[in-house]
């Protein structure tokens, strides 16, 4: 009876690890959300009625679950590929509750990007009292 019990109880675990999912193959809820965020974008950010940084990001999916930056912005004063001002590189972002995507980019700068109506992506970047609110278009799909 003993040996019964403890196939019957390695039956069930087995059955049950069938039934999870593999993340990798199957998406979760968040994974349609997630998607419609890949493409590239280019576009600007802006303080109040001020231009600030010009720039273009892909956004694409990572093995995670997470989507991956890899993005270029430059500043107003200095538009060039030596520029120190220059903010490049490539940060894991998360898709949060609210739908947001959000990241911290290699200067430490805490960006926040929404889908918006016809397409845009609307962003936010805060860096330490700097803050650009950023209006990005579709040049790409995945």
């Amino acid at each position: 009876m003993a040996m019964r019990l403890h196939h019957a109880v390695l039956l069930s675990a087995a059955l049950a690890a069938s039934a999870i999912a593999d993340p990798a193959k199957s998406p979760g809820p968040g994974a349609n959300a997630l998607s419609a965020f890949f493409g590239s974008w280019a576009g600007s950010w802006k303080d109040g009625p001020k231009n600030g940084p010009r720039g273009t990001m892909t956004i694409g999916q990572t093995e995670e679950g997470r989507a991956l930056l890899v993005y270029s912005f430059d500043t107003p004063k200095r538009r060039t590929l030596s520029s120190p001002d220059r903010v490049y590189g490539q940060s894991l972002a998360t898709l949060a509750d609210d739908g947001s995507l959000r990241a911290t980019l290699s200067n430490n700068a805490r960006v926040v990007y929404r889908l918006a109506e016809h397409g845009m992506l609307v962003g936010e970047y805060v860096r330490d009292d700097v803050r650009y609110e950023g209006r990005f278009e579709r040049t790409e799909n995945p």
